[in-house]
């Protein structure tokens, strides 16, 4: 399996004059290897193009189970000559910490610290870009993989079998009152691959317009419910949820371009296919939706501000606003302090809200009142997505989409 060298291995830096070193000291003992042989001298070079200008120098020391890099011409002429502020020691040896490294599979349950949290397994891997994962009665699951166009359903051992090829880029699902899977798909998505390590760039070239689809699991049919809403194209739908009453609410994030974006929304459907509303609007990248266990609250998550909305529900598909300044009708019950994006979300039935983390690669929870309780971290950047399932829903299942995996752990809900 490809993990990045932050769930293996921590690093220090430090800087003389234009040289700069850098230290990558492994978790356990066990991870020393791996780093040993794809860490290289070359490679290290690789991931420094352009900021490297000279030799770099690899000093293995086995006995301690630390790399040391000695790297000349790396600092723009140094301190005393470069313009650049922070561009030395801690800046560059955080820039390692995404490189990919190859491990044996056995290892994956020894990530732990700032790699896995206790008790992590993984169900399966070897997923382009999994979303919204969806724990079945029979034990099995469903995720979407965004980068492939497909729904995918996954064994309790780990098997994969496509159900449906898709097409653009299936972002969100959910189980509707039919027993059907409900997709939102936000038309295709660009991605950057880095060594099998993915993340998203903006519209693909490709791109075929948003839309919602069902699948029929029986049968593995595709119907298309909504493209537009009032003559609106939808642009980039991106989670789903149902409500007791069989209508689903649906963000839609819109899709980002290299000079413009768009300004997303939130709407109300009929699962039928018989009716949908645009509720809310605009949001700036409106991305996971939930509801509260009574239901009379929307939570929204903002990818682009990392902020947790919450609206007032009056009835189905229809929100009391706030009146301006809120942007959008809304509460910001909760924001991050330091730079992250919020992705997709899951409700625990005790109310308190579980929000996928993207770049400090955690599950946030937060309480209904929007105070921070704890946060959780996973090997990877991209934590996507949860949800709850096994015996009394005390398993979370999650995706961890840049390294392209479904991963499963004991859930202490509040």
């Amino acid at each position: 399996m490809r993990v990045p060298l932050h769930s293996l291995a921590h690093t220090r830096s430090g800087d003389k004059g234009d040289t700069v070193n850098i230290a990558v000291i492994p978790y356990e003992p066990e991870f020393y290897a791996p780093l040993e042989q794809h860490l290289t001298e070359e490679a290290l070079s690789r991931h420094y193009a352009g900021l490297i200008k000279g030799s770099v120098t690899r000093y293995a020391v086995d006995k301690l189970g630390v790399l040391n890099f000695v790297c000349d011409r790396a600092l723009g002429g140094g301190v005393s000559r470069s313009l650049r502020l922070d561009q030395y020691g801690k800046s560059l040896a955080a820039g390692l910490l995404t490189f990919p490294v190859d491990i044996a599979d056995d290892l994956a349950g020894k990530l732990v610290g700032p790699g896995s949290p206790t008790g992590m397994t993984e169900i399966a891997g070897g997923l382009k870009f999994p979303e919204g994962p969806i724990a079945l009665d029979d034990g099995s699951f469903l995720v979407v993989e965004i980068a492939a166009g497909r729904l995918t359903r996954i064994s309790a051992d780990g098997r994969k079998h496509v159900v449906a090829v898709l097409g653009g880029g299936p972002n969100g699902a959910a189980i509707g009152p039919d027993g059907k899977c409900y997709v939102c798909n936000n038309g295709g998505m660009a991605f950057h691959d880095e060594n099998g390590l993915l993340h998203p760039t903006g519209q693909s070239d490709d791109y075929s317009g948003g839309r919602i689809e069902r699948v029929d699991l029986a049968t593995d049919a595709v119907e298309t419910l909504y493209t537009a809403c009032e003559g609106v194209p939808l642009k980039g739908p991106n989670d789903l949820v149902f409500d007791k009453a069989g209508g689903f609410w649906f963000t839609d994030y819109g899709k980002i371009r290299p000079r413009d974006i768009d300004r997303g929304g939130v709407y109300y459907a009929r699962a039928d296919g018989g009716g949908i509303r645009e509720v809310i609007h605009p949001m700036l990248g409106p991305n996971g939706v939930g509801l509260s266990p009574d239901e009379d609250r929307l939570y929204v998550a903002e990818t682009a501000t990392g902020r947790l909305w919450a609206f007032e529900i009056v009835a189905p598909g229809e929100i009391r606003k706030r009146p301006w300044p809120s942007p959008n009708g809304g509460e910001c019950l909760a924001a991050m302090d330091h730079y992250a994006g919020f992705d997709s979300l899951a409700v625990e039935p005790g109310g308190d809200i579980c929000v996928a983390t993207l770049f400090t690669g955690a599950v946030t929870v937060f309480s209904p009142r929007g105070q921070k309780l704890r946060s959780v971290a996973f090997p990877d950047a991209y934590v996507t997505n949860l949800c709850f399932g096994g015996p009394g829903n005390a398993t979370a299942y999650v995706t961890l989409s840049r390294t392209g995996r479904l991963v499963a752990l004991p859930w202490l809900q509040g």
